[in-house]
């Protein structure tokens, strides 16, 4: 079974599109077949899982039960964001989607409505368009209401179905090949746990046995990044046995090893892991997502190192400072427009730094992602734009599809107010010093 934590489980698609009863059914399958207990079709038993998830992204609620939204399979456990197909769609993918490491995009098979959502201005193009732009590389395509009187769970509809779709993933920069599709019926429940007779054409997965494939990957693929850890804070430990500067902070990427050469950003500072724990116990090495403490010896002291700085190896894409940063932001409630040069506070992972709006490049639908206008002169509540912020004091992020957690930020103004979210597209590091040649 997978971390408690879990990994986080996108959903995508348009309104009607028959989100709400999958889940359901796959929740309740999924919980059923870990007790050996038979599922029942989501149709007696609606547990409106979709309805709290949208009003926990809305209102922010901290205390929302998130075990009321997971997914257990044999080897993963999946907690569920769903990112509404409405005209907030980008604000919601924004806000719960950003660290997804699976999406479900889910695809009505009813005759006319498939057609309107792959359509040009249709919302299921739309949405797998900006999910691959945004980062989220691990895709699983549902296609939903085979029962429908329509298609009568016809293979020729799910197979004409796969192939429109899949020249549109091709084109967004998605490898088809590795982009599994499913056919499915939430409501009586064919395909999402257990399989049934009306589709005995499709010899594949059910859903859950795909969820399970697919989710394996992301986890692995942290562990071969090259090491991300945010500083949370910085301690002096100086008693007999040993003198140094011990950080606090959570392995994002990478595995981080005891004697492992180490860089400090923003300033290009070098030291070595001496001594690490993890929960009260020393370790040879931390994997990615363990919160770790480590002894730095008296190379750097406390005062030299800060919360919100990052961690790296000195000897594989080491963490270099911002120079400027592009950005798609969306903006938030708040009392006055958000305009070019304001000055604003930026609050990502564990670094909270001032910087200022050079430019916005171009203003996006809300719902689609599609451009709207160029070079605007202010945003308002609701809107979703492209933009370039340079910080006024040292920082280090990275790109969110390279760095999920160091590519997230929030915008905040006067008292703390949360004015946007974003996430980052692209950064301008600054140079890496030369490096010295000793002369012999």
């Amino acid at each position: 079974m997978a971390d408690a934590g879990g990994l986080s489980l996108l959903l995508l698609g348009a309104d009607q599109s028959g989100k709400s009863t999958l889940v359901d059914s796959l929740v309740q399958g999924a919980a059923a077949a870990n007790s050996g207990a038979d599922s029942e079709p989501a149709s007696n038993k609606h547990t409106s899982i979709l309805k709290g998830l949208r009003e926990h992204l809305g209102k922010g609620k901290e205390d929302f039960d998130k075990s009321s939204t997971s997914i257990r399979s044999s080897t993963c456990c999946f907690n569920i964001v769903d990112a509404s197909g409405h005209k907030l769609f980008v604000q919601d993918l924004l806000l719960g989607g950003a660290s997804a490491d699976v999406a479900l995009l889910v695809i009505d098979a009813v005759h006319g409505c498939f057609e309107r959502g792959i359509a040009r201005s249709g919302l299921t193009k739309d949405h797998a368009s900006l999910a691959f732009d945004l980062g989220i590389k691990k895709l699983v395509i549902a296609v939903s209401k085979m029962d429908d009187d329509s298609v009568r769970f016809s293979e020729q509809r799910f197979q004409d179905i796969c192939e429109v779709t899949s020249k549109h993933l091709e084109r967004v920069g998605y490898t088809i090949q590795r982009v599994p599709f499913v056919p499915v019926s939430g409501l009586q429940g064919h395909n999402v746990v257990g399989k049934k007779e009306e589709m005995s054409w499709y010899t594949g997965p059910t859903l859950l046995e795909t969820l399970d494939h697919v989710g394996k990957a992301p986890v692995m693929c942290l562990s071969r990044r090259p090491v991300r850890l945010p500083i949370q804070e910085v301690h002096s430990i100086r008693t007999r046995d040993a003198v140094g500067t011990v950080i606090t902070g959570c392995v994002e990427t990478g595995t981080l090893r005891l004697h492992q050469s180490i860089s400090v950003a923003p300033g290009d500072r070098s030291a070595t892991v001496m001594n690490m724990e993890v929960g009260g116990e020393v370790v040879d090495q931390v994997p990615p997502g363990k919160f770790a403490t480590l002894s730095l010896g008296d190379k750097l002291s406390s005062t030299d190192i800060k919360s919100g700085e990052v961690i790296s190896d000195a000897t594989e894409d080491a963490a270099r400072d911002c120079v400027s940063f592009t950005a798609l932001l969306s903006a938030l409630s708040h009392p006055a427009p958000i305009r070019p040069a304001m000055k604003i506070n930026v609050n990502c992972h564990n670094a909270d730094v001032p910087c200022v709006l050079e430019e916005f490049l171009l203003r996006m639908d809300p719902a689609t992602g599609k451009t709207l206008e160029a070079s605007p002169s202010q945003l308002d509540f609701g809107d979703a734009a492209l933009v370039r912020l340079k910080p006024l004091e040292p920082l280090c992020i990275e790109a969110f599809n390279e760095y999920k957690v160091l590519g997230q930020f929030a915008l905040r103004g006067a008292y703390g107010v949360t004015l946007a979210i974003g996430i980052i597209k692209e950064v301008l590091k600054r140079r890496p010093p030369p490096a010295q040649i000793t002369e012999e």
